[in-house]
């Protein structure tokens, strides 16, 4: 894959630190979605630490590891679930993921891409008073390893 240009791999599952030495190795990164029921609705306190636990252990088990590149925290929320919680509840549910994952790794970089239909739609709220938190919106705004050194 590096021979074709490729420098980040995305994965769905938590990688193990193996994976991740040998794609270091090969000098790329690894974009981390984590696995969760973003497909459900997580209008429920058992659903919504779920959400919380998975991101805590996957921050954990690859936390300040040189091969991350960043924690996609969610992706694509379905439009019935934005619908049925609230673009101002689902934003805030996220952020506290991203919270959640930087009491893990303060280091770490937290992602979030979603529908760009403007009714579905979640606006990041990060700003620079929060400076901790940094947001990318993964189909507007695409980045490689080389622009973030």
């Amino acid at each position: 894959m590096r021979e074709l240009g490729a420098n980040v791999l995305r994965v769905y599952n938590i990688p193990p630190r193996w994976f991740l030495d040998m794609v270091h190795d090969r000098e790329m990164k690894v974009l981390v979605d984590v696995p969760w029921n973003k497909h459900l609705s997580f209008d429920s306190g058992p659903r919504r630490e779920e959400a919380r636990e998975a991101v805590r252990k996957a921050v954990a088990a690859c936390s300040r590891h040189p091969a991350v590149f960043a924690f996609s925290i969610a992706n694509e929320i379905p439009p019935d679930i934005i619908r049925w919680t609230g673009a101002r509840a689902a934003a805030d549910f996220i952020d506290e993921l991203v919270f959640v994952a930087k009491r893990v790794d303060p280091g770490c970089l937290c992602t979030y891409s979603n529908f760009l239909r403007r009714n579905f739609c979640i606006r990041a709220r990060w700003t620079s008073s929060r400076s901790t938190c940094t947001c990318i919106r993964s189909r507007l705004l695409k980045i490689t390893w080389r622009d973030c050194k």
